[in-house]
């Protein structure tokens, strides 16, 4: 096969056609022109069985051209809403199209945190740098943790973007003190955990995460974002590290919620001024331990082109598994001016693609 066609699938955000990933779909297909890959942008509701065809959508300048295409070589999934992809119409498509392209169809899974917090703690190189995880089932287990941990956090099992995470600092020395309780809105004050469930209002299917002490800068949370790639069939590759860094008092350090971004090497050399070896060795770790998810989230959940895995450090430098993200998007890339990444991260996603198309079979 010498030109394949890759379809990006996607669903389209109410009156906004792509929404936030219309410049990521256009970065996208000017990367698989340059890979020698034909691309085309398309929804489930795009895909004509009947006929082999994809109603699909190019980018002609600034405009979107609708165009017919056959059914794709290589399947790129990028839906992102979740309660889209939980639609009968769009999960039966995918079903379809993961039966019709088989290993030609990556990306397959938006992985669920308790899922992926199981399959990474039984790996015993990575379960050290993991939280104490907890499924929120009622407050046994929040008031454990938060026992046993000056910071405690509730967070959704399927959120993104930082939304609805509740952070628990305890504001004693006694376990069973009083606890401060804080949302990306506002603080509140509960004499105990439990209270502090009530007034935060538990997440549906929510998990319960110990806090890590970590560093901070000025004053202001943040966390190391690792952006992988499978670079072709040469195996992963770290494609960037962003540091992402929060509000300050905010609870978490994601861009949705305030933050801001920079180049991760130029913020941990900052952050180890004048120690230049204790730098370099955390970058290190750092890659280390985002390359070494990809084994066994492939092994449990199917075939990745992408990851990003982030990161925090604790107090002493030593690096701590967040989470783990299937479709990230680029706005840390943007923000970082990581412009030479973020090119690099579409021709790795195409390289990808077009490894995927000359390996394996046609589809069908």
């Amino acid at each position: 096969m010498n030109v394949p066609l890759v379809g990006l699938l996607t669903t389209l955000a109410a009156g906004r056609g792509f929404g936030e990933q219309d410049s990521l779909f256009r970065s996208l297909l000017r990367s698989a022109r340059a890979e020698g890959c034909r691309a085309y942008v398309f929804t489930p509701e795009g895909v004509d069985w009947a006929s082999g065809t994809v109603r699909g959508w190019v980018a002609d300048g600034r405009r979107w051209r609708r165009v017919t295409r056959p059914l794709p070589d290589v399947v790129y999934d990028r839906i992102v809403n979740r309660a889209d992809a939980r639609r009968p119409t769009v999960a039966e498509t995918v079903r379809r199209l993961k039966e019709h392209c088989g290993q030609r169809y990556f990306n397959p899974d938006f992985l669920d945190k308790w899922q992926t917090h199981l399959v990474l703690a039984a790996d015993p190189g990575l379960s050290a740098h993991l939280p104490e995880t907890r499924l929120l089932t009622g407050t046994e287990a929040l008031t454990d943790l938060a026992s046993r941990h000056r910071l405690t956090y509730l967070k959704p099992r399927a959120s993104t973007q930082g939304r609805g995470v509740v952070r628990l600092s305890r504001l004693t020395s006694d376990p069973w003190g009083a606890y401060l309780v804080t949302t990306q809105r506002r603080s509140l004050r509960a004499p105990s955990a439990a209270a502090a469930l009530r007034l935060a209002g538990p997440p549906p299917d929510g998990l319960v995460q110990q806090g890590i002490e970590a560093s901070r800068f000025h004053g202001r949370p943040f966390d190391m974002r690792a952006l992988l790639h499978r670079d072709g069939g040469a195996g992963w590759r770290l494609t960037a590290l962003v540091a992402r860094i929060g509000r300050r008092g905010g609870v978490t350090s994601n861009l949705h919620t305030g933050g801001s971004a920079r180049s991760g090497a130029a913020f941990v050399a900052g952050l180890y001024r004048g120690r230049r070896g204790r730098a370099a060795r955390t970058l290190v770790a750092l890659r280390d331990l985002a390359l070494r998810v990809t084994g066994p989230l492939e092994a449990a959940f199917g075939r990745f082109g992408e990851l990003a895995v982030d990161m925090v450090l604790d107090g002493r430098g030593n690096p701590w598994l967040l989470e783990v993200n299937a479709r990230p998007g680029r706005r840390a890339l943007v923000l970082a001016r990581a412009w030479k990444a973020r090119r690099l991260a579409g021709r790795r996603i195409f390289r990808y693609a077009r490894s995927l198309a000359e390996v394996n079979d046609p589809c069908g």
